[in-house]
């Protein structure tokens, strides 16, 4: 016997978030560093080579200048 939330009629509850239909579309991952003014970058090489690539800070602090209006930022 099906559970009676997944009778007919029933719709199942869905999460917030959760998504009603699936994406059909492909997924196309593309990595955000490569769309970075030259100011970003530079700040991104400077910092990864204090601290290392592994280390969060650099794309975190690159990132947030690379999303700033001015370069001078």
């Amino acid at each position: 016997m099906p559970s009676p939330s997944m009778q007919p009629g029933n719709r199942p509850l869905l999460l917030a978030g959760a998504r009603q239909e699936p994406c059909h579309a492909p997924c196309v991952h593309r990595d955000p560093r490569k769309q970075w003014p030259p100011h970003a970058k530079k700040l991104f090489d400077h910092l990864a080579a204090l601290y290392g690539e592994d280390d969060p800070l650099p794309t975190v602090a690159a990132g947030w200048v690379a999303h700033q209006r001015s370069a001078n930022t």
